[in-house]
C-alpha cells in the first residue's frame, strides 16, 4: 500500500509519472521489484517529492490514504488482485496483454 500511497500524493503534484518511472525502472532489466519504505522515499526525493511523510502514507495525507483505501476496497469488490485490470464494455477482461489479443476483444465485444 505504500507505492499506492506515494503514487496517489504525487499526483496532485503532477509527479506521478516521473514517480512511477523511477519505481518501475528495475522491472524493464528484470530485477525484482520491492516497495520498501526506503526505496519509496529514495524515488519520491528524485522525482521532486521530498516530504517523507506523504511517501508513508503519514498523518499529513490522510486523504491521500483514504483514497488508496477506497481504492483498495474497490478493487476487492470486483475481485481484483493484480493491475493492469482491463474492463471492455463493462466485462473484466482476463486474456493476453498482447496488442492483437486487445484489438481483438475489443472487435469482438462491438
Amino acid at each position: 500500500m505504500l507505492a499506492a500511497r506515494a503514487a496517489a500524493a504525487a499526483g496532485p503534484q503532477d509527479k506521478f509519472w516521473q514517480l512511477h518511472d523511477l519505481l518501475f525502472a528495475a522491472v524493464l532489466v528484470g530485477e525484482p521489484v520491492e516497495f520498501r519504505r526506503d526505496r519509496l522515499f529514495r524515488a519520491a526525493r528524485r522525482s521532486g517529492r521530498p516530504r517523507r511523510c506523504e511517501v508513508a502514507g503519514g498523518s499529513c495525507t490522510s486523504t491521500v490514504a483514504d483514497t488508496v483505501s477506497s481504492d483498495a476496497a474497490a478493487a476487492a469488490n470486483l475481485h481484483l488482485n493484480s493491475t493492469p485490470s482491463i474492463f471492455i464494455n463493462v466485462r473484466l477482461y482476463t486474456g493476453s496483454l498482447s496488442l492483437d489479443a486487445l484489438r481483438s476483444a475489443v472487435a469482438a465485444a462491438d
